[in-house]
């Protein structure tokens, strides 16, 4: 989405109190009797910056975000945002996710995994790309299938994740991975968790270590240009733990900043962000912040940026 309103407007579409049982992906949420999660962001968007909109609310930053690679950038838009929040009203206070700098390698440990299991039904005979002639024998069939039907980073990802369920490995990476997952979701339990007769609402973090490259970049076949699989992992660095802590989040973009690329002549302005981070089934206080965030910010991405 553009906006915070029509992140919200989707989500009143998807979010429903009668899920679909048959669905193992759809999650039974606490009900509750307020408005639409639209009107919440535009009821808290109609109000005056003067009013402090947020006033009692608590914002966490947790201090293993301010990491050492961190581009003067990302770390402008994050202090940027602290102070409108401040000015809203809100409370900033340090918190501590020690589990947090695992996140990463378990997550894509955790990733592989699952794709490898997921994908391994795939062999091409009854549905998928299958082959132009009958081969033998049924090994070399479903070998052509698989190399044809998916691409470089699924294979990456299926060999990956094979490795790690192997007999051997499964112990020393897989289960690993799990209680990292497991203690994650602990140290965020933890900082939402009342110390000293406040809450933290909301936690408050960079989107990504560097500026975002763009899509020609990322997809560019010149050894050059091209990002190795390590580099574009650790551009997720930032919004993986999120999703290993079963948090909701959202990143909004809070400016520009300059990059340069083969691609173009010149420097081009692309939009850098901050996420923010709210316990599981709390959306609307995640979208409450980010709401009178973004009217306060009055930002929005420059069209040129939806053409990289």
């Amino acid at each position: 989405s553009r906006s915070v309103g029509d992140a919200a407007l989707l989500l009143d579409c998807l979010a429903t109190s009668s899920p679909d049982t048959r669905d193992s992906l759809s999650a039974i949420a606490p009900p509750h009797n307020d408005s639409s999660f639209l009107d919440t962001v535009l009821n808290i968007q109609k109000r005056n910056e003067s009013e402090s909109c947020l006033s009692g609310m608590v914002i966490g930053i947790p201090k293993e975000y301010s990491v050492e690679g961190l581009h003067s950038s990302s770390r402008d838009a994050w202090l940027t945002c602290m102070k409108h929040l401040e000015g809203l009203g809100a409370e900033i206070v340090s918190v501590s996710i020690p589990s947090v700098s695992h996140a990463l390698p378990a997550y894509y440990v955790i990733a592989c995994a699952e794709a490898s299991s997921n994908l391994a039904k795939l062999d091409g005979l009854r549905y998928g790309t299958g082959v132009e002639e009958a081969l033998t024998p049924l090994h070399d069939a479903i070998m052509q299938a698989r190399s044809q039907g998916f691409g470089e980073e699924v294979q990456r990802r299926i060999l990956c994740g094979t490795y790690v369920l192997s007999a051997s490995s499964y112990a020393s990476y897989y289960e690993q991975a799990l209680l990292v997952r497991n203690q994650l979701r602990h140290d965020f339990k933890a900082a939402f968790t009342p110390q000293g007769g406040k809450r933290v609402d909301v936690l408050l973090t960079p989107s990504a270590p560097t500026p975002p490259v763009t899509v020609a970049s990322a997809l560019s076949d010149a050894n050059e240009n091209k990002r190795s699989p390590i580099e574009a992992y650790a551009h997720d660095v930032m919004t993986v733990p999120a999703s290993m802590g079963q948090l909701c989040a959202l990143s909004l973009p809070v400016m520009t900043t300059q990059i340069s690329t083969k691609n173009h002549k010149s420097n081009i302005e692309v939009p850098v962000g901050v996420q923010l981070m709210a316990p599981r089934f709390d959306e609307r206080t995640l979208l409450k912040v980010s709401g009178a965030l973004e009217s306060v910010l009055q930002f929005r991405i420059p069209d040129h940026v939806h053409e990289l």
